[in-house]
């Protein structure tokens, strides 16, 4: 995988240049700062992760407004439509093995029934990365666009292929990261057992996102879809690519490429609960007659502290600034109409060495989910806990197993002598990292991590107009001689301050409301 996000770095940075390069005008007359592009991108950056991880969006995103918030959203988003979704059909067809295992549980729960008073496996829960949650919902053929969504679904069942990019801001699309793949952002597969009369079918698959149901493509749109019709429209097609010839390299097959695209503020934080909002989960009643007999979960990890390099990043940022603003900020007119919080700012994981450890409000949204799971197929989940009826299973991250271990513990709360809240031990099975083709097949497909590497470029180069913009507005806004570097870390922090530490008017701040929705988000979806 590392070897195809190396080579396809400058194919994506080369798509986002144009972007940063505008915003990096739009903030260097802004704020009279000689801002460049990597200003912009690491302020950005910095957004995102005050956003995410401090609640806050009003430091590093106070400095962008909402369209250019908009337009890095979606070049943050084409950059992973681009590597982990519809961008390229090896994205996702390399979770082969995933979709198999899935459609075997339902099979095997189907033939186990009909066995009277055979115990039999009712629920498989996996816990792993957006590298494994996006390309599986791109296997079901979820957040397509619009009313294209059918041909489109068509295209990823044949070799027409890729698919054009999400349309760029003010345009609307499905394609959003922070709705495809949040932390704790999740795909069940709900196997229901329907008795009809004259009906061949007896068994309906239903699919819900982030618990909500949603309609298959592949169904024809239904949001009840016969089994049959599932392995017969969904399933079938994608099972005769194997994953072995899919992720073996040949050097003489050409690298597929993109066709030319058709290119509430603060609504991108990666927070689970900030992407669905206050409304609580609800699942409506399925059809009479119909009981859940089987669950298949394929989760993301909850909320997580920024990696090691993302925290140099944001540290890196903290010198960035200081040379910015130079010696003259208590002295320097055009400095007084700086916010007062970008002239001290320091970053608040200065003092971290290592990060991407599940944080309280990861392990939360997990417990949380894991009683949300428990509630709404409580049919389900009625029998004393037994490995073999409810397998759970992670990857060998610690992020991820974590955030299994909290799931497992709403699912069973109270249902075991451990404690006042009756919790009961359950087991987690993982996979060695240097094995797991199931949960982290993105790890193990080598033509992938060449691909991967061939298309930064690509990508950079679509994001590249929209953070030059912002680069640009946010350096006229304050005077500072930003970067589109500075402009991206400064977003991202932006991000990190409304999701950790509910703050807004710090980063966000700095972006103005026209910036966030119209061009900030938009990079994030590329």
């Amino acid at each position: 995988m590392q070897k195809y996000k190396k080579k396809q770095k400058p194919k994506v940075e080369k798509l986002k240049e144009p972007v940063l390069h505008d915003i990096t005008k739009s903030l260097t007359e802004r704020y009279d700062l000689n801002f460049t592009q990597q200003h912009i991108s690491s302020l950005w950056f910095l957004c995102k992760q005050e956003a995410s991880l401090l609640n806050k969006t009003d430091q590093a995103c106070g400095l962008f407004n909402p369209s250019e918030v908009a337009l890095l959203e979606w070049t943050d988003d084409i950059e992973v439509f681009m590597l982990k979704g519809y961008g390229n059909s090896l994205n996702y067809r390399m979770g082969v093995n995933l979709l198999k295992d899935v459609f075997e549980s339902m099979k095997n729960a189907i033939k186990a029934r009909q066995v009277p008073g055979r115990l039999y496996e009712k629920a498989r829960l996996r816990f792993s990365h957006a590298e494994t949650v996006i390309p599986f919902t791109c296997l079901l053929g979820l957040f397509l666009e619009g009313e294209a969504e059918a041909e489109e679904f068509k295209q990823i069942q044949t070799e027409h292929y890729p698919l054009e990019l999400p349309p760029r801001p003010p345009a609307t699309r499905n394609w959003k990261v922070s709705n495809v793949s949040p932390f704790a952002g999740n795909n069940m597969l709900v196997l229901y057992s329907c008795p009809v009369a004259n009906s061949f079918d007896e068994y309906f698959v239903r699919v819900l996102h982030n618990e909500e149901p949603i309609a298959m493509p592949g169904c024809d749109g239904s949001y009840f879809c016969p089994f049959n019709m599932f392995k017969e429209k969904i399933v079938d097609p994608l099972l005769k690519h194997d994953f072995k010839k899919l992720c073996t390299v040949n050097e003489e097959e050409p690298t597929q490429v993109l066709e030319s695209s058709k290119l509430s503020l603060f609504d991108w934080p990666n927070r689970y609960g900030a992407s669905k909002g206050d409304r609580p989960a609800s699942v409506s009643a399925p059809p009479n007659g119909c009981i859940p007999i089987y669950l298949n979960l394929v989760a993301r990890h909850g909320t997580r502290a920024p990696t090691t390099k993302r925290i140099k990043e944001l540290n890196n940022l903290e010198n960035e600034l200081k040379k910015l603003l130079g010696a003259n900020v208590g002295n320097d007119d055009h400095l007084f109409s700086l916010p007062s919080w970008l002239k001290d700012w320091k970053s608040p994981w200065a003092a971290k060495i290592n990060g991407g450890e599940l944080i309280p409000e990861g392990e939360k949204e997990l417990y949380d989910l894991g009683i949300q799971t428990k509630k709404l197929f409580s049919d389900l989940f009625i029998d004393p806990y037994n490995s073999d009826i409810y397998t759970i299973k992670a990857t060998q991250v610690a992020r991820a197993s974590a955030s299994a271990v909290a799931f497992g513990m709403g699912l069973f709360s109270g249902n075991g002598n451990l404690g006042s809240d009756r919790h009961r031990a359950f087991s987690v099975v993982t996979e060695s990292r240097a094995n797991d083709t199931m949960l982290r097949f993105f790890d193990r497909c080598h033509k992938y991590e060449d691909y991967k590497k061939d298309q930064k470029p690509k990508v950079e180069e679509l994001k590249e107009p929209v953070l030059v913009d912002i680069t640009k507005s946010v350096t006229a806004r304050y005077g500072l001689k930003f970067t589109p570097k500075h402009i991206s870390t400064l977003w991202f922090l932006c991000k990190q301050e409304a999701s950790l530490f509910d703050t807004t008017d710090q980063a966000c701040g700095l972006f103005t409301p026209s910036e966030v929705l119209f061009e900030l988000l938009f990079l994030d979806n590329i």
